[in-house]
């Protein structure tokens, strides 16, 4: 529902399918006036474990598809802080060159990075020690490189 409008029988049943057993939640236009919208991401219950924009349907594909772009051309971080993280790999190439790792090409290689989630999986079972992680994934380093 947006501006009086509401959903077709279509868009709405694609919306019920999509959804599965979780609630739909329609826009209406009393959601225009906060200048903020929170996602509750804290409790198990609203976890967001994938891009915002990729939980919304938008029965309009035109909307769909400017939003979707807006996000994608607009919603990034700041030419600084790519320019700091430019600098990191540059070290990190550097020291791994210094160890015999080899960079590539197309200047890439010499390091790889994990992102290693702690303390918000619900499963104990996966929260393994460092020691854990290297014997589960030793085989897919290459020599000399930096983890």
């Amino acid at each position: 529902v947006y501006a009086g409008k509401h959903a077709s029988d279509s868009s709405q049943e694609f919306a019920n399918y999509v959804c599965g057993e979780r609630n739909v939640t329609w826009w209406e236009e009393s959601m225009d006036e906060p200048t903020l919208i929170h996602f509750h991401a804290n409790d198990k219950k609203y976890r967001l474990l994938t891009h915002f924009y990729s939980m919304l349907y938008f029965t309009s594909p035109a909307i769909d598809s400017y939003v979707k772009r807006f996000v994608r051309d607009f919603m990034h971080y700041r030419d600084q802080i790519f320019c700091a993280a430019g600098k990191i790999v540059k070290a990190l190439q550097v020291e791994a060159e210094q160890r015999g790792a080899s960079i590539d090409d197309n200047g890439g290689g010499g390091y790889s990075a994990m992102h290693i989630r702690r303390g918000d999986l619900q499963f104990d079972r996966v929260k393994i020690s460092a020691q854990e992680w290297w014997n589960n994934t030793q085989e897919v380093w290459k020599p000399n490189e930096l983890i």
